[in-house]
């Protein structure tokens, strides 16, 4: 289960395909810009897809399965002008997670989504430069803060956008990386990779509970 959880990010190459015919339907209304509100609640985390899918006014018919069990939505949602794609990832049927060595704490995980990747790419071409598209991922970090408070990113961690007293620390990196709990037991990572072709900015949903398993799987001691 942890190598499933972890080879998610291996995943959103596939994902990325649908990029290009992503369209907005009708039962987008009103899906756009970051996720606050009800989105974050769990009402779309630990509870069956049939379920979730209706809390964010999703059809069913929109999704369309990976080649790894990923779920990839035709619509996109539209934040600060950029077109991300989504993909939903869902626990497999028939696994024993209770028996693998984690404390669940009451988080119903079968069958049940589990996180909400939203990825935007940019090309670098003769109108946008690849520093360009980086300065509009940086914005949308600094719009992640106005919007979720201060982050909680781990302090030692070096490529971070801001510093320890919530300034920009200007700082280039190939890569970069933001936390923020948005809300009771809800994360939002907010990760950057930029190359002199362009910029991947990815926004990853998920519960706590589940983001601690990701990290410690079976060395996390059950009290």
């Amino acid at each position: 289960m942890k190598k499933r959880l972890l080879c998610t990010l291996a995943l959103l190459v596939g994902a990325l395909a649908l990029f290009s015919d992503c369209r907005k339907g009708p039962e987008q209304t009103g899906q756009t810009g970051l996720w606050q509100g009800e989105e974050l609640y769990f009402a779309q985390f630990g509870v069956p897809l049939e379920q979730a899918l209706e809390n964010l006014g999703i059809p069913q018919d929109s999704l369309t399965e990976g080649d790894h069990g990923e779920l990839n939505l035709r619509q996109s949602r539209e934040i600060d002008g950029m077109e991300f794609s989504q993909m939903l990832s869902v626990f497999a049927a028939g696994e024993d997670y209770d028996s693998q060595g984690f404390d669940w704490k009451g988080f119903n995980h079968d069958e049940t989504v589990y996180r909400m990747d939203l990825t935007y790419v940019g090309k670098a071409d003769g109108n946008t430069t690849a520093d360009q598209l980086l300065e509009r991922g940086i914005a949308l970090a600094v719009q992640a803060k106005e919007l979720y408070g201060a982050p909680t990113t781990y302090p030692g961690l070096e490529q971070r956008i801001f510093d320890e007293e919530g300034n920009l620390k200007g700082e280039k990196y190939s890569s970069y990386k933001e936390e923020w709990q948005v809300s009771e037991g809800v994360t939002m990572e907010l990760s950057i990779h930029q190359d002199d072709q362009g910029m991947m900015l990815r926004l990853t949903y998920m519960p706590d509970i589940v983001r601690e398993y990701a990290l410690f799987g079976r060395t996390r001691d059950v009290k």
